[in-house]
């Protein structure tokens, strides 16, 4: 066997092996990103701290903040539904069966987009355990600039003129000890 021929076997590796190296590679990759958005947001929660943005309940404080990641924002996909086929199968019929309070209506649908699921999973994970050991809880929130309303992600809103100012933030808040 040639020297050539030797260096290949000694370098063929399975399948599995290669994939599980990536995968741990997007797992570290992952956990960096958490560290450093989970630094942002400690800054955050230090300066709501200082701007008196916290509340106080039965002797507890607890500060909060609605933080907006540096390079998350992909994970985010909206789309419009509406009741517009509904709408037309009603006005075919004869006026008497027409439901009179059949009004059109859409819905923003905000979710994960499905190209950025696995590492938006990953992302998510690793920045919950690492906030959890900092005793954080952070949550990912939907935020309309215009309006300042905060919706639940993954969620499902009614849809209103100002929906395309919506971004993905993150919801924190910790409770200081005494």
């Amino acid at each position: 066997m040639t020297d050539f021929q030797e260096e290949l076997r000694r370098n063929l590796r399975s399948p599995e092996t290669v994939a599980k190296e990536k995968e741990d590679e997007e797992i570290a990759r992952q956990y960096k990103n958490a560290e450093f958005e989970l630094s942002q947001i400690k800054q955050a929660l230090i300066e709501s701290a200082k701007n008196a943005q916290y509340t106080v309940e039965n002797g507890v404080t607890k500060v909060y903040c609605l933080y907006k990641p540096l390079g998350e924002s992909h994970y985010l996909r909206m789309n419009i539904t509406d009741n517009m086929e509904q709408l037309v199968q009603d006005r075919k019929r004869l006026a008497i069966f027409r439901d009179p309070d059949l009004v059109h209506q859409s819905w923003r649908h905000f979710e994960v987009d499905p190209r950025w699921s696995d590492e938006y999973r990953l992302f998510s994970a690793a920045l919950k355990e690492l906030a959890a050991k900092e005793n954080i809880f952070v949550e990912f929130v939907v935020y309309n600039r215009n309006t300042q309303q905060v919706y639940p992600f993954p969620s499902t809103v009614d849809e209103h003129y100002s929906m395309s100012s919506c971004e993905l933030r993150i919801k924190a808040s910790t409770v200081v000890a005494d």
